[in-house]
């Protein structure tokens, strides 16, 4: 098992974007049936640096894999570094693989999936609509060496 490399000193979060297109999804009578959804999310590192590491979750949802998302929304995490984590790594190269490597693991670590999860139910949920309610992590964020 690997050490942790990261001597993260404090965090930020914050939304990036929302798109949401209500007037693309069906009736309340047709989820109560089982209508079909597809859940897509993506984790990636959008900047890294011996200062910063920043990365952002997005999820969108359809109702078949062919269809536009009828909403999609990001948050970005910024993981800020203590000076001594640049003594971990050989160069910057280095530190982005890792980073990489671990960004599920600290999306998960300050529960940005969970953010997330929230902010889609209380947008879906808007004007007498039941909310789509998500689980706040997804199986595929969890890395193996944590």
């Amino acid at each position: 098992m690997e050490n942790n490399k990261l001597q993260i000193i404090s965090v930020n979060a914050k939304i990036d974007k929302i798109n949401y297109d209500s007037a693309s999804i069906p009736e309340q009578k047709i989820f109560e049936e089982g209508y079909p959804m597809d859940i897509q999310q993506t984790v990636e590192v959008v900047s890294c640096d011996y200062e910063k590491i920043s990365v952002k979750i997005e999820r969108s949802l359809t109702l078949n894999k062919n269809d536009n998302p009828f909403i999609r929304a990001s948050m970005v995490g910024d993981f800020f570094l203590d000076k001594s984590t640049k003594n971990n790594f050989k160069d910057s190269d280095e530190l982005l693989e890792y980073a990489k490597k671990r960004a599920g693991f600290l999306i998960d670590k300050i529960e940005l999936g969970a953010f997330l999860s929230q902010l889609i139910a209380n947008i879906t949920g808007t004007f007498g609509n039941a909310p789509i309610i998500l689980p706040p992590v997804l199986s595929d964020n969890k890395d193996n060496n944590q």
